[in-house]
């Protein structure tokens, strides 16, 4: 712990500096003592001598009058030297100096207090002196003071005064202050060590317990507190140090909280001591050790005493394992010298045995020693035991083959040893939990007789527990005599070994499975678990043995479970294939690695096998023969085998002659029946065949048995057979006619005629009155007429009637059916826009249909708000014939989000007023990105991979465009969170840039990727951070959150991670440090991989850092688990300076990594060695430069001295006006001088933290005096007269070698004066006009002298090509003073007809470059020339080129005139001509292969055309160019289209004619022919047909074809619009093909239905009619 405690505080006094923390983190009350370690200062002399730095403590004022420097010394003798012990003393005499405590060269303890203000050396200090020889080789208490008030220093030994010393001359007042702040307070040295190298050495031996006040303390408390520790927040207190620190640790904690902490110099270390502290506390008893045998109370008194004249607090306490049995009469006491106090200690138990405890008196300092007094106590009843408590071996749960831990103990009788021998007798053992701990194979009551013993074996017994730590205690009853009897406490652990969990809640164990009922043959809905181990060991699954009728997943085994990781969940199913219960267990075996277990698990499961037993007992039914006009019935048996009632019901496949059922469908008991009546009716003489179907209501399963019966004319024939009055307007009536014919043979008689009409809607109109009795003659017929009035506007009708009567004692009926036809529209019942945005339109449409019989006029039509009528195909007031339509389109256009659910009406006036309504249903919807996962688990990931995981983000809108505007991975409410390892990146932001933009109706993907580049320890191995961004689109914004978190895999483990070297003397080799890696445990390391690792660096590499396997082994080293590497890590400094670095370890299995976590810093010191900076050699107070406001400034920078290292890196700052002056560089000689080719020297620059700029002279060699070591270079920034400071400061030093000093710079002042330097031109435009190529024209430019400095104006540079100078006044080489002009004369001479639009500059040469600019403008004109080219010479008309098929045609290129012009007399040929001409053909007629132009300089052909270009032409004269040659291609004649087209003409030269080329056109005539080709198309459409039977009365059959494979929804609609039965839904796809469909009619009524089916956007409507 105190190691811990160590290293916590030197990381954070190593970056932190904070003032008034009490009580300091790095100070735990369990570092306190004063004895154990102390700080040990071995070498005193050379550049290894030991000492201490006080971090931080400075006197920067007169304010500190008084001081007490106090410590435990054991120093050795140094003789002939004077030996430090602490101070704030030197360099330079005097300057320096405040106080400081020595042994002297005669072995005098000295303290020296410096004056102030006189610098006399030592005549104005005050001194004191002791004989301290007696103090060498033993420890001794020192505290030397100063008090202002008196002028007195003092030195006291072991509390005790011994000496003080004042000066009266030259009395001290206060601590003086040193000039350099930068000098810490040693311990055990002075920073005038080096002054003196022969006398002078550091303090030599131990020092401990070294405090440093602010204050004189008295006498009494130096004697008193000196064997005590301090808090640290006492009055006064500057500093502390306890000195417990361990010898890997390099800093003393100060224990006052102000962070003064002490830097151990040169390897000064705190290490075990023989420092001890007199014992002054004595006791009256020293051990309590009896036997108390049957005693249950005891008491003891003692007596505590302080032997010292200081007293004490002591507290006293009783611990140990049975301290519980002790109570005590005080726990604490407070000692006055040399006075006892007593108290005492009770006893009050009945454990039996030993009985242990200790009595513990400490004073309540924390350096008091701890007085242990030992209870030692035996306490016996009759029966005692060998065995005082029982620990049971681990149990694995679900362990088969050991199921119990049983252990012996032996129960002896010792009554003849207490008192009178007797037998005792036990009568039981109890325990809490009898099912888990008990005693076996014990008969009861067990006598013991008197110095005998008996075997008890209590056993531990896992069966039904849980996993976890059991504890009891078995209780022996018996008639011991002595208070309490024997108990024994237990202990017993059951380990889980596999759990089966639920998916979703992992603390959910999964021990049973219920499925209910199935019926057999029906796959149950899956039931999920997941297996995890719980143990660190593999677990292998050997066999999984699943029951008849479940089903499980299927797995290949031995299945291996690893520790610590997640598995896919697996099914389990219930499958019946028999009816009845099903109870059974599905059982996991397994192994546990290396254990002898075979563990089962189980999980119950449970179903029931259901098994619906419906048929009919009769497999087929006849009906026989029956006389068309008559019924007849017969009946069929229903049975119910199933366990539990069943509802079925009942139809026929068809329905035309067998057209009741009684019952229609009926609940049948299990084990009943149920007998259904079946009417046959014929209407034909003819043979009927049919089915009678059950359908249960259960298991859903259908069987039928076949239905036949013969219908025979007799008698009696009816025309028609059934009298359909169909389609009468439901408003209007219909007449219709009904014969009986008698086609007997013999006369007849109808008797007791009479119409029936169940619904009224039939009357007779003809026989009028119906006469009761006809009589018809053998082959004649009577004729019947009836009316037939629907009166039912509301739905379409369908009112069956008979016509009946008797004859020869048999009754006949003669069928009618009537049915209406209302005027019926259909309109599309529901529209459903679905979601539409604001702002956004759909459009579609709804179908008005005539579903009736008769036609229907469409009136109008009335829609809601939001729903606007675009379109229709037909206008209002149409007539629509049966099964015609009008479409209609709408656009809905929301304005708001909101639910739009209306009702729209089409009406029509026609006959029967209707109207039919739908509905719209829309919603106006706002889309919000849609980012649907909330946590994103990563699970473990090597710190040399990077997982990507993704995230969907979603723009449903189908018109807005969304973005995400920010994006950030955040740690608020992550403790530790590490946003540092995740980055993103999207399908539309690949970079990884905001915003994301998300077009409409598009999904982007979010990349996020994982890389754990932490440093391998612990802490790091959890990683999570929030992933938070917002969002916005149109109208809306929003804010996402996604959980991220992953495990950093630990591959390796390099301890420790943080490696501190203490501050190390330049140029010394400290103390190796030691790197241990290895590989952690499966927690961490799931993989255990193993390791190879190549090579160790160090980053920054600044070669002061080295390293070694501690062997010496070579590398690359492999680490397998369970084995460790150890790296030995030195370190050596260059320069006084800290060091810091990261250890990277270069792995290369199990992946390519480098491993960072080790973090290095090393501290470095050297003696002071000063010298100066300065801008010149003389080094006067202010030195001065000045410039031009155009040149630059050259400030140079000396050293005072040669700066003492072969190899230095020099940082510096040079502060300057950065508004006035800016830097642009430097140069030094020391940049051509190289001491090491490695180590190149270079100059580098940054902004200073203030105004300036900080330099770096790297790698300078061998800097000396004799000539500036850098020349800073500046310019003025405002170009304008100024004056400025400038300083250089800032200064320190480094080397890529060694600095053996630590060298302090003084800085220097200086003064920068800038002189404006400029000119202007005075002209502001320069303007040529216009000029003629082939001609010229001059002007004049005047430059004036602006600034204060002559200038020398010497050019106009960069002037234009077709510009030049033809002189000045006066010449350029003539200074311009202040004010003064010069004026150029300058010629334009264009070459080209071209404008003229650039810039003139003016340019000085002396003493710098200024210049300044003019505008220039002119105009080169040259006069026009067309020249034509074409395919013959003729230019004025088109020619024409013939050929056949396979000629060569040779087409020539002609120029119309010479590209020249005469000037002034003289004729001018254009030089360096460029341009092209492309001829242009059918490429069907003719095929390029080849030309004949000797100044062409490319030909390129293309199909239809042939390029060539002309370059760099000097003479182009009117004529023939050359010729192209092509090949005839096609047979037949063809004529076709030639031309030729010139352009893009260029010179290099002048340019003095404008070219405008002119295109010609010819004809090519030659032969060719063509082909045709076809393109056939073939469509098909899906089919609705019409349903069959129809009408019918209980089924019918619907078959449809579809071309495509599409979902289908077939619906049936009543005449009012409603869906009344759904048949196909849509969520079944069918492919191409023919499809039937039986319905059922047995919930629906008589009447008029519409089916309609929907495949795609394909959707047809058929009528279907039921009767009964």
């Amino acid at each position: 712990m105190k190691y811990i405690f160590t290293f916590l505080c030197v990381a954070l006094f190593s970056t932190m500096y904070v003032y008034g923390q009490f009580p300091a983190s790095c100070d735990p009350q369990s570092a306190r003592g004063c004895i154990g370690n102390s700080l040990q200062l071995t070498v005193s002399n050379g550049k290894g001598a030991h000492y201490v730095d006080v971090n931080g403590y400075r006197i920067k004022d007169k304010s500190q009058t008084m001081m007490t420097f106090e410590a435990w010394i054991k120093p050795q003798r140094q003789a002939g030297k004077i030996q430090f012990i602490a101070g704030l003393w030197g360099p330079a005499n005097d300057n320096n100096d405040v106080w400081r405590l020595y042994f002297d060269q005669s072995d005098n303890l000295v303290i020296e207090v410096n004056g102030d203000g006189t610098k006399l050396g030592a005549n104005d200090n005050t001194i004191a002196r002791y004989p301290a020889m007696g103090l060498y080789g033993s420890w001794n208490h020192i505290a030397a003071q100063f008090d202002g008030n008196t002028g007195l220093v003092l030195l006291y030994i072991n509390g005790t005064q011994v000496v003080s010393g004042r000066n009266d001359t030259y009395p001290a007042q206060y601590l003086r202050p040193p000039e350099n702040q930068s000098l810490p307070m040693q311990i055990g040295s002075t920073n005038g060590l080096s002054d003196n190298e022969n006398l002078f050495r550091t303090f030599k031996g131990e020092m401990d317990e070294i405090r440093y006040w602010r204050r004189i303390l008295p006498q009494t408390e130096l004697e008193c507190e000196r064997y005590k520790s301090r808090a640290g927040n006492e009055a006064g207190m500057i500093f502390y140090y306890r000195c417990n620190e361990n010898n890997s640790t390099f800093t003393l904690c100060d224990a006052t909280g102000k962070n003064y902490t002490g830097n151990m110099r040169s390897g000064a270390v705190c290490d075990k001591t023989d420092r001890d502290i007199p014992l002054t506390i004595i006791t009256s008893v020293q051990r309590i050790e009896e036997d108390v045998q049957c005693d249950d109370k005891r008491t003891w008194n003692l007596t505590v005493e302080d032997t010292s004249i200081c007293g004490n607090n002591v507290s006293i306490r009783i611990v140990g394992r049975d301290n519980s049995s002790f109570s005590l009469s005080r726990n604490s006491a407070q000692l006055l010298s040399k006075t006892p106090v007593s108290f005492t200690v009770n006893f009050s138990s009945v454990l039996v045995g030993n009985i242990i405890a200790d009595l513990k008196i400490r004073s309540t300092n924390a350096c008091g020693k701890e007085i242990t007094i030992p209870i030692r106590l035996n306490r016996t009843t009759e029966l005692n035991t060998n065995k005082q408590r029982i620990n049971y071996d681990t149990l694995f749960a679900g362990c088969v083959n050991q199921l119990f831990k049983d252990e012996v103990v032996k129960i002896c009788n010792s009554s003849d040893k207490i008192g009178t021998p007797r037998t005792v007798t036990i009568s039981a053992f109890q325990t809490d939990s009898v099912a888990r701990f008990f005693v076996v194979n014990t008969a009861l009551p067990l006598l013991i007789p008197p110095g005998e013993c008996r075997d008890v074996t209590v056993r531990f017994y896992s069966v039904g527990s849980a996993a976890g730590e059991y504890r009891d205690t078995v209780k022996v009853v018996s008639d011991d005599r002595c208070p309490g009897g024997l108990s024994i406490p237990l202990r017993g652990v059951v380990r889980e070994t596999i759990l089966l969990t639920n998916p979703s809640d992992a603390k959910k164990i999964i021990d049973s499975m219920k499925f209910g009922s199935y019926c057999l043959e029906v796959l149950s809905n899956p039931t999920y678990y997941v297996w995890r181990n719980s143990t660190k060991r593999k677990i292998f699954i050997d066999s999984i043995i699943v029951p008849d009728g479940f089903q499980h997943t299927r797995i290949r085994f031995p299945f291996i479970i690893e520790p610590d990781r997640g598995y896919q969940f697996n099914v389990v199913r219930f499958f019946p294939k028999r009816q009845g219960n099903y109870r059974d267990s599905i059982v996991f075996r397994c192994r546990l690695d290396g254990s002898p277990c075979t563990i089962e698990r189980k999980i119950y499961v449970t179903g029931y096998g259901y098994e619906a037993d419906v048929n009919f007992i009769t497999q087929s039914a006849d009906a026989g023969a029956c006389i068309v006009g008559q019924d007849k019935t017969f009946n069929v048996i229903v049975e119910n085998k199933a366990p539990d009632a069943i509802r079925a019901s009942f139809y026929f496949e068809k329905g035309e002659a067998f057209f009741d059922i009684t019952p229609k469908s009926a609940t049948i008991p299990s084990g009943g029946t149920v007998t259904l009546t079946v009417t046959f009716r014929p209407y034909f003489d003819s043979l009927y065949t049919d089915k009678l179907c059950l359908f249960e209501q259960k298991c859903f399963s259908t069987s039928c048995i076949p239905l036949t019966g013969k219908g025979i004319l007799e008698t009696f024939k009816f025309d028609p057979p059934v009298m359909r009055t169909e389609n009468v307007i439901g408003c209007g009536f219909a007449f219709d006619t009904l014969r009986v014919r008698n086609i007997s043979s013999f006369k007849q008689t109808m008797q007791t005629v009479n119409l029936s009409s169940p619904t009224g809607r039939y009357t007779l109109i003809s026989p009028n009155p119906l006469p009761t009795t006809i009589e018809l003659d053998a082959n004649t017929d009577t004729t019947f007429i009836f009316q037939y009035i629907p009166n039912d506007t509301t739905s379409d009708r369908t009112d069956p009637a008979f016509l009946r009567f008797f004859s020869n004692s048999y009754e006949w009926s003669a069928p009618m059916l009537g049915t209406s036809a209302n005027p019926r529209l259909y309109v599309t019942p529901l529209s459903v826009f679905g979601s539409v945005e604001v702002n956004d339109t759909k459009v579609d449409t709804i179908t008005i249909e005539n579903v009736s019989a008769v036609p229907v006029r469409v009136d109008r039509m009335s829609v809601p708000n939001g729903f606007t009528i675009i379109s229709q195909n037909k206008p209002w007031g149409t007539v629509l014939q049966p099964r015609d339509s009008i479409v209609v389109g709408l656009r809905f256009a929301p304005l708001s989000e909101q639910n739009y659910s209306n009702t729209f009406i089409v009406s029509s006036d026609s006959i029967c007023k209707t109207s039919r309504t739908g509905k719209f249903e829309a919603k106006g919807i706002m889309y919000k990105l849609q980012a649907p996962i909330s946590i994103v688990n990563w699970g473990y990931v090597r710190p040399c991979d990077c997982i990507t995981r993704e995230i969907p983000l979603i723009n449903e809108s189908e018109v807005h465009e969304m973005r995400v505007t920010s994006l950030n991975f955040d740690t608020t409410n992550v403790p530790d969170g590490t946003p540092d390892f995740w980055t993103w990146s999207s399908a539309f932001s690949p970079s990884g840039t905001l915003p994301i933009i998300i077009p409409p109706d598009t999904r982007d993907t979010l990349r996020l990727v994982f890389c754990p580049r932490t440093p391998a320890e612990d802490k790091y191995v959890d990683c999570a951070t929030w992933l938070k961004f917002d969002a916005e689109g149109a109208g809306w914004q929003g804010k996402y959150s996604t959980y991220l978190l992953g495990k950093r895999a630990l591959l390796y483990k390099p301890l420790p991670n943080f490696v501190g070297f203490p501050p190390t003397r330049v140029d010394t080799l400290s103390t190796p440090r030691i790197v241990r890696v290895s590989i952690p445990p499966r927690t961490l390391n799931p993989n255990q991989e193993t390791i190879t690792i190549d090579s160790v660096s160090f980053a920054p590499e600044e070669r002061v850092f080295s390293y070694r396997e501690i062997n010496n082994k070579p590398f690359p080293l492999t680490i397998i688990p369970g084995d460790t590497l150890s790296v030995r890590v030195d370190y050596k400094p260059r320069a006084p300076r800290n060091y810091e670095a990261r250890m990277r370890l270069h792995t290369s299995k199990p992946c390519i990594d480098i491993d960072t976590t080790v973090y290095i810093k090393g501290d470095a010191f050297a003696p002071a060695f000063g010298l100066n900076f300065a801008f010149d050699t003389a080094m006067v107070v202010i030195d001065s430069f000045k410039a031009p406001s155009c040149d630059t400034v050259r400030v140079p920078v000396w050293s005072s001295r040669n700066i003492p290292a072969n190899l230095v890196d020099i940082y510096l700052r040079i502060g300057h006006d950065t508004s006035e002056l800016q830097y642009v560089g430097a140069e030094s000689y020391y940049l051509s001088s190289v001491c090491n080719p490695l180590f190149l020297p270079k100059i580098l620059n940054t902004s200073g933290p203030h105004s300036g700029v900080s330099l770096t002279c790297k790698n300078f060699c061998a800097v000396d005096s004799t000539q500036p070591f850098m020349i800073a270079k500046f310019i003025s920034k405002t170009g304008q007269n100024s004056a400025t400071n400038i300083t250089v400061d800032s200064i320190k030093f480094d080397t890529e070698e060694s600095i053996r000093f630590n060298i302090i710079a003084g800085n220097d002042n200086g003064h920068i004066t800038i002189e404006k330097a400029d000119l202007a031109i005075r002209n502001l435009l320069i303007n040529f006009d216009s000029v003629r190529v082939l001609d010229c024209k001059d002007t004049t430019l005047t430059v004036i002298n602006t600034g204060i400095v002559p200038l020398i104006i010497d050019s106009l540079p960069n002037l234009p090509k077709t510009v030049k100078i033809m002189g000045s006044i006066p010449p350029s080489n003539v200074p311009i003073q202040k004010g003064d002009s010069i004026v150029f004369t300058v010629r334009y001479c264009p070459q080209r007809s071209d404008s003229l639009s650039d810039i003139i500059q003016s340019r000085s040469v002396d003493p710098c470059t200024i210049l300044d600019t003019v505008p220039a403008q002119g105009r080169g004109y040259a006069p026009d020339m067309t020249v034509a080219f074409g395919i013959h010479p003729n230019f004025v008309q088109a020619d024409t080129v013939y050929g056949s098929f396979n000629d060569t045609v040779a087409v020539p290129i002609y120029v119309e005139k010479d590209i020249a012009a005469t000037y002034l007399g003289t004729t001018y040929w254009m030089k360096s001509l460029s341009f092209t001409t492309t001829l242009y053909h059918n490429p069907t007629a003719l095929k390029y292969i080849g030309y004949s132009i000797q100044q062409a300089s490319n030909v390129s052909a293309t199909p239809d055309s042939i390029t060539i270009q002309f370059n760099q032409l000097d003479t182009l004269a009117a004529g023939k160019l050359g010729e192209i040659y092509f090949k005839v291609v096609v047979p037949d004649t063809v004529i076709s289209s030639m031309s030729v087209r010139t352009y893009d003409f260029r010179s290099d030269s002048l340019q003095f004619l404008d070219i405008f080329p002119i295109g010609t056109a010819a004809q090519c005539k030659v032969g060719g022919q063509c082909g045709i080709t076809h393109l056939k198309f073939i469509g098909l459409q899906p089919a609705l047909q019409q349903n069959a039977p129809n009408p019918f009365s209980e089924s019918s059959v619907i078959s449809f074809s579809v071309q495509e494979i599409a979902p289908i929804v077939l619906q049936i609609f009543d005449t009012q619009g409603k869906v009344v039965k759904t048949i196909l839904d849509g969520s079944k796809v069918f492919s191409s093909g023919t499809y039937s469909i039986d319905i059922l009619a047995d919930d629906l009524e008589s009447g008029v239905y519409f089916y309609e089916l929907q495949s795609g956007i394909f959707r047809q409507t058929k009528m279907m009619m039921i009767a009964r």
